[in-house]
């Protein structure tokens, strides 16, 4: 049996009838995710050809559009030299090579538990960017603080309760001046103010 590729814009039109105007797969749909399975992505940020993995059969790629694009949502504005961005719950590594981009001066921590996800977060991060530090672990404060982390600028992570629980196993006080961003919305980027108790 002869199996035929099909054309990148028919695959996202069949991605596409099972999932929601939100990018999320319909309850009804019976296609699952298949994060081993990936696509390659093409964008251009700032300047750079972007040529990127994304899981197939994701919301990947209506986040890649959303994320990867001169003024993206994810802007924060100028950032000083010694900045740190911490990534929680990574992913593919939209953001993180955003960031990456976007603040070359900064040092960046990407943070993926989920080892196949996490092997496709190394390949974007190792092609665009020589100062993204990729860490499988759920818990990323002892990996900050043996790497001399004293800081921290911005934090984005998913807004849902995993994504609250790795925000929590972060020091209060090490949030204190850090932005929390969520970097995982498929539209808007929702910004979060902070204030320490």
């Amino acid at each position: 049996m002869v199996q035929v590729k099909l054309p990148a814009i028919q695959r996202f039109f069949r991605f596409m009838s099972h999932v929601d105007d939100s990018g999320r797969p319909h309850p009804s749909s019976s296609h699952k995710a298949r994060p081993h399975f990936t696509i390659e992505c093409r964008r251009r940020l700032y300047g750079t050809t972007l040529r990127l993995k994304i899981r197939d059969h994701t919301d990947d790629a209506i986040r890649a559009r959303n994320i990867l694009r001169d003024n993206s949502s994810l802007d924060l504005g100028p950032l000083g030299a010694g900045s740190v961005i911490v990534d929680l719950g990574a992913g593919v590594g939209l953001a993180s090579v955003y960031y990456a981009i976007r603040y070359p001066q900064a040092r960046l921590y990407s943070f993926e538990s989920d080892p196949r996800v996490a092997e496709i977060l190394r390949f974007n991060a190792n092609r665009y960017s020589t100062h993204i530090k990729v860490y499988e672990s759920r818990n990323p404060w002892p990996i900050l603080k043996a790497d001399g982390v004293n800081h921290l600028t911005v934090v984005a992570y998913p807004p849902d309760p995993v994504g609250e629980n790795w925000v929590a196993s972060l020091p209060e006080s090490k949030l204190a001046d850090a932005r929390l961003i969520h970097n995982d919305q498929p539209a808007e980027t929702v910004w979060i103010t902070k204030k320490a108790g």
